[in-house]
């Protein structure tokens, strides 16, 4: 696939970009195939790395009976580093595999449904769906619970992210929004009185599961620990 990359370039150029002289030879000698493997074979390096962090950070072991599901989820996890997967991405994934081999429970049909979901979250989401799951255990929803007793996961979640993370409350609630496309959070309406309906976030059972195999506050703590260290 990466050697087919130098000549699709050079077809678009030529087709597309002639009137701004633009020459497709140039645009193939400065992709060519050499390029494109340096590339992912520096993916590839960072991914390795990550996972032997996370292994090593999970104390986690594999088994001679764990290799087949093993194979097929460090295919998926190159996959996704060879696509340009973020290293935050790369870590929840790998913390993810650490946490399956942690509990002996490597099943390579649960990390790939995982890694669809993972593998294209924005930082900024990530960092909500950690900041929620931290607030609302902080603050248990009940049932028969107050309304502003109920929100309160919300209103520190927001005082925590807004403006460090989030410029505003509406750019809290876009993304918090975004979210519920991968079943990671739920909207759910909360009265307020005299004040009408308000909206509550809260953590599915979903993400409850992926927190207990790959701690997701802890992930982002050792990205940015790994970030300070290395400088970039």
């Amino acid at each position: 696939m990466s050697g087919f990359l130098p000549t699709l370039l050079s077809a678009v150029v030529g087709d597309f970009a002639s009137s701004a002289h633009f020459a497709a030879a140039n645009v193939a000698g400065a992709v060519g195939a050499g390029t494109v493997a340096q590339l992912l074979k520096r993916r590839q390096e960072l991914a390795q790395t990550i996972m032997v962090a996370e292994l090593k950070a999970g104390r986690a072991r594999l088994r001679e009976c764990d290799l087949e599901d093993s194979a097929a989820v460090l295919y998926r996890y190159l996959r996704a580093a060879e696509e340009g997967a973020a290293r935050l991405n790369l870590r929840l994934l790998a913390a993810v595999f650490a946490g399956q081999a942690r509990d002996r429970a490597i099943a390579a049909d649960d990390f790939l449904y995982f890694a669809d979901m993972l593998a294209t979250l924005r930082r900024d989401e990530i960092i909500l769906l950690g900041t929620l799951l931290r607030t609302s255990g902080e603050h248990p929803s009940k049932q028969d619970a107050d309304a502003s007793v109920r929100m309160a996961a919300n209103v520190v979640a927001r005082s925590r992210l807004v403006p460090s993370v989030f410029s505003d409350n509406e750019h809290f609630n876009a993304v918090a929004n975004s979210l519920q496309r991968t079943g990671l959070l739920l909207a759910t309406p909360v009265g307020m009185n005299f004040a009408g309906v308000g909206v509550q976030y809260k953590p599915t059972v979903l993400l409850e599961r992926l927190n207990a195999l790959a701690e997701i506050e802890g992930a982002i703590a050792r990205d940015v620990e790994h970030q300070d260290s290395s400088g970039n």
